[in-house]
C-alpha cells in the first residue's frame, strides 16, 4: 500500500531540487513570517479577549443584576459557535486551497474582527439582554473557529505547494503550530491584567473588550505586503560563493563553551531563592551578590559566544557546501535569538545538511548519531560539539562545485 505521506510529499527526483523549498528557505522570507506574526496575534488576541469577557460580565452581574444562569448560557455558547467554526473554516480553506485563499483568509479576519467589535457593543450596552450578549457571543466564537480552522489548513497547504521535503515541511510546519501555544499561555495572563487594571482605574471592563478587537486589523497589515500565500515560485539563491572559509575550530571548543553557560544559568537559579540558602544568604550576603554577578557576566559572555558560534558554523559550512538546506549566517543569529526553540531547530538544519552533503557527495564518513537528537534537548553544547566535529572533517571544495550544492 502507497503511504499517502509520500504522495503529498515526494522525496524522488521528479522535482527538480532548484524548484523544492527547503526549511532555511522558508524561514528567509517575509510569507513565512508574516504567517507566524498573524498567527500568534490571532490565537493571542482569542486567549486575552475571553478573560476580558468575563470579568466583564461578572461586573455586569454585580451592577445589574445579570444573572449567573445567563452567564453560563453565554458560556455554553461561545464554545458551542467555536467548534461549530472549526467544521464551516476547515471545509472553506479546503475549497478554497486552489484558488482564492488569501481572500478568503483576510475576510475570515474581517469577520473575526466584526465578532469582537460585536461583543464589545452587547457589554456596553445598559440594557443589554441575554439574548443579545448570547448571539454575539456565537457570531464571535463561529469565527473564531472558522478563522483558527483555515488558517491551520492554509498554512499547511501554502507549504505544501513549495514542494519540500518530509523533514522541511516538518520544521517549518512545526514551529507555525509554535505561536498557538505561546498565544494561550500568554492571552489570559494579559487580557484578565488589562480587564482588572481598566476595572481598578475606575473605567469599564468592557474597553479592555473593544482595545483587543482593534488588533485584528494589524494581522490583516502584516498579511498585505505578503500579497500572497502560496511557495510556488523558486527560491533564490541565498549563498553568495566564498573563496575561503574561516579556520575551522576544535570540537571541544563550542561544548565547553555550552557547559560553562547552563553552568552559569544553574548557578544563578541557585542564588535566586534565598531560602535554599537559609542564613548563609543573611552572613554572606555581599559575597554572595558578587558571586550572582560573576555567574550573570559568565551567562551573558557564554550567549554571546554560542550565538557567534552559531554565525561561524553557518559561515564555514556555507563556503564548504553552500546547500539551501543552510540559513545564512545573520539569518542563522536572528532565528537563534528570536524563533521559539530557534537553537535546537538550527542545530537540527545543521545536522540534516552534512548528513545530505555526505549522502550526495558519496563520501566514507558516516552520518551523525541518533543520539544527537537526545544532546539537542537536554544538553545541547555535545550536539554542538558533534556538528563542528563533523564540518571539520569537510575538505574545502575544488574548483568545480558538487552537482547539486552549488544551484538554487
Amino acid at each position: 500500500m502507497k503511504n499517502p505521506i509520500s504522495a503529498i510529499l515526494p522525496d524522488n527526483t521528479t522535482i527538480r531540487d532548484k524548484h523544492r523549498w527547503t526549511a532555511a528557505d522558508f524561514f528567509s522570507t517575509y510569507r513565512y513570517w508574516a504567517l507566524f506574526i498573524a498567527f500568534f496575534l490571532i490565537e493571542w488576541t482569542s486567549a486575552s479577549f475571553w478573560p476580558c469577557v468575563q470579568i466583564a460580565l461578572h461586573a455586569k452581574n454585580s451592577e445589574s443584576g445579570f444573572g449567573a444562569v445567563q452567564i453560563a448560557l453565554v458560556y455554553k455558547s461561545f464554545f458551542v459557535a467555536q467548534n461549530l467554526g472549526w467544521v464551516i473554516g476547515s471545509l472553506l480553506a479546503l475549497a478554497t486551497l486552489r484558488r482564492g485563499a488569501w481572500l478568503a483568509l483576510t475576510t475570515l479576519i474581517i469577520l473575526f474582527t466584526a465578532g469582537m467589535a460585536a461583543v464589545f457593543l452587547s457589554l456596553c450596552a445598559e440594557d443589554s439582554r441575554a439574548v443579545a450578549l448570547t448571539l454575539s457571543a456565537d457570531f464571535h466564537g463561529l469565527t473564531l473557529g472558522a478563522l483558527k480552522a483555515a488558517f491551520i489548513i492554509m498554512a499547511a497547504g501554502s507549504l505544501i505547494s513549495g514542494h519540500p521535503r518530509k523533514t522541511g515541511f516538518a520544521f517549518a510546519f512545526c514551529l507555525l503550530l509554535a505561536p498557538a501555544v505561546l498565544g494561550r499561555m500568554l492571552g489570559p495572563l494579559s487580557g484578565g491584567a488589562l480587564a482588572g487594571w481598566m476595572r481598578e482605574i475606575g473605567g469599564m471592563p468592557a474597553l479592555a473588550c473593544g482595545a483587543l478587537a482593534i488588533l485584528p486589523i494589524g494581522v490583516l497589515l502584516i498579511l498585505i505586503p505578503a500579497r500572497r500565500l502560496a511557495f510556488d515560485d523558486g527560491p533564490r539563491l541565498r549563498h553568495a560563493p566564498q573563496n575561503h572559509p574561516p579556520a575551522p575550530v576544535q570540537a571541544w571548543i563550542p561544548a565547553a563553551i555550552g557547559f560553562v553557560t547552563l553552568a552559569a544559568l544553574a548557578g544563578i537559579f541557585i542564588l535566586s531563592d534565598p531560602y535554599r540558602l537559609g542564613d548563609g544568604w543573611r552572613s554572606e550576603r555581599t559575597g554572595l551578590v558578587f558571586l550572582t554577578l560573576f555567574l550573570l557576566f559568565l551567562l551573558l559572555a557564554g550567549l554571546v559566544c554560542i550565538v557567534f558560534w552559531f554565525y561561524r558554523i553557518h559561515k564555514q559550512l556555507a563556503a564548504l557546501i553552500p546547500s539551501q538546506s543552510l540559513l545564512t549566517p545573520a539569518a542563522a543569529v536572528v532565528f537563534v535569538l528570536l524563533a521559539p526553540l530557534g537553537m535546537a531547530m538550527a542545530l537540527l538544519m545543521l545536522r540534516d545538511a552534512l548528513d545530505e552533503y555526505t549522502a550526495e557527495s558519496n563520501l566514507p564518513s558516516t552520518p551523525i548519531s541518533a543520539w544527537f537528537v537526545v544532546w539537542v534537548l537536554f544538553f545541547f553544547p555535545v550536539a554542538m560539539g558533534m556538528i563542528q566535529h563533523k564540518a571539520n572533517r569537510i575538505n574545502p571544495p575544488s574548483s568545480e562545485t558538487k552537482p547539486g550544492w552549488g544551484e538554487p
